[in-house]
């Protein structure tokens, strides 16, 4: 059976059928190694909550600068850190 041009074009806009339940899932698939945090969690239910949402908006942080402070030695690294 041949596709014609228009029957491809068509396809495109055909919904996208997701392999795994949450991008989670799709990690511990690609590599095992993988480890599933509380924290990453809840990235997976927001991204989860995005993806079937139409025009969303979702931004993550982590909050690192406690542990680039942890970290630095030197007065000087200190004020760079805190320019961050």
């Amino acid at each position: 059976m041949t596709v014609d041009m228009w029957e491809a074009a068509a396809r495109m806009f055909e919904p996208v059928k997701a392999t795994w339940e949450t991008p989670g899932q799709m990690a511990r698939a690609t590599n095992p190694k993988t480890i599933q945090t509380p924290a990453l969690d809840l990235i997976d239910a927001a991204l989860v909550e995005a993806f079937n949402t139409p025009d969303p908006r979702l931004s993550c942080a982590w909050h690192r600068r406690r542990t680039i402070l942890s970290l630095i030695a030197t007065p000087s690294d200190m004020a760079l850190a805190q320019a961050l």
